[in-house]
């Protein structure tokens, strides 16, 4: 799979729907919040183990890596395009 252009696509849905979360967790197919709904992305296929190791690869550094492989979680800002930053 090319992980920058699936977390691309997602993130440009999170922007076109006006959501202000994505969740993405292992087993899961991708989650987005608009307002205060839930709405699950039934046409995508939920994220393995290896889908998960991609995105990260791509959204955190080594350091990142370490900390959230460690505390479970970790905090940090994607910036989209140059036009959008998540955090």
């Amino acid at each position: 799979m090319d992980y920058k252009k699936e977390l691309d696509e997602l993130v440009s849905l999170v922007i076109d729907k006006n959501a202000s979360d994505l969740h993405l967790a292992e087993g899961r197919i991708p989650i987005i919040r608009v307002a205060t709904e839930l709405i699950s992305l039934l046409k995508k296929e939920p994220t393995s183990r290896v889908d998960a190791k991609g995105f990260l690869d791509i959204l955190i550094d080594q350091r990142q890596k370490e900390i959230f492989l460690e505390h479970k979680e970790v905090d940090f800002a994607y910036d989209h395009k140059g036009q959008v930053r998540f955090r």
